[in-house]
């Protein structure tokens, strides 16, 4: 009987340490305060990324002023757009929405006003706009449309070259780029008073040296449409950089 008494002893001593062992590795291991791993076999997390901060010499605030409009005219009318015309005519936004409206329909569709980096900086104004896809009428009589919702909106991409001297814009050449999505009521008929929708979509490019209070015009006199048949239109910016607020 003995052998089988040492056996036993030897088997609680074996489970005691295994036990002992698992403890230890919980502990270990556990999560301590807000969910991190603590003690000695802890792994340590690779703090978040944070962003690269600019040098001075890649900053060159201003003050960034910008209205997109839409112009509903006849056709050949909005081919006679001209953007230095109109940029003569854009001492202010007013004078420039009268000029506009000697020429036909005009919308303010978005006004921007804010601190840019002139040496890269991306502005986005949007949204989703409900859209009627189609429309049917019920057994009642009622007209039950299907909607969707299209994304439309402004963006505005500005990029330049490192100023020669840090905050100095002189010499400075900027480019602008503006992608434009607009909806647009359209003469095709889905169902008894209800007009589809056109989304017309605008691609602008422009560069030219930095001037500070100078009103600059840009014109898309032939905005794609997208949808259904939209009367004609064109898109006209008016942008202005100013000196940064406080300077």
């Amino acid at each position: 009987m003995r052998p089988r008494l040492v056996s036993l002893l030897w088997i609680s001593s074996m489970l005691a340490l295994s036990t002992s062992a698992g403890r230890a590795a919980d502990a270990a291991t556990a999560p301590g305060p807000g969910g991190a791993a603590s003690g000695p076999l802890a792994r340590s997390r690779p703090a978040a990324a944070q962003p690269e901060a600019l040098r001075p010499d890649q900053v060159l605030s201003a003050r960034f002023q910008a209205t997109v409009f839409e112009v509903q005219a006849p056709e050949d009318r909005l081919k006679g757009l001209d953007a230095k015309a109109l940029t003569a005519k854009a001492a202010t936004v007013e004078k420039l929405l009268s000029a506009l409206s000697a020429v036909g329909t005009v919308r303010v569709l978005h006004r921007v006003d804010q601190p840019v980096n002139v040496c890269s900086e991306q502005i986005t104004l949007g949204g989703s706009e409900p859209v009627v896809m189609g429309a049917r009428i019920s057994p009642a009589g009622q007209v039950i449309k299907s909607v969707t919702y299209h994304e439309v909106g402004f963006i505005v991409r500005l990029k330049a070259p490192p100023p020669a001297k840090p905050a100095d814009p002189k010499g400075t050449v900027v480019t602008m780029a503006v992608q434009l999505a607009a909806l647009a009521p359209s003469e095709t008929e889905i169902a008894p008073g209800v007009k589809a929708a056109a989304t017309r979509n605008v691609s602008l490019n422009h560069s030219e040296p930095l001037t500070f209070g100078r009103p600059v015009v840009m014109v898309s006199a032939s905005a794609t449409a997208v949808g259904a048949e939209a009367p004609s239109a064109a898109y006209v910016i008016r942008y202005v950089f100013s000196p940064p607020v406080g300077k």
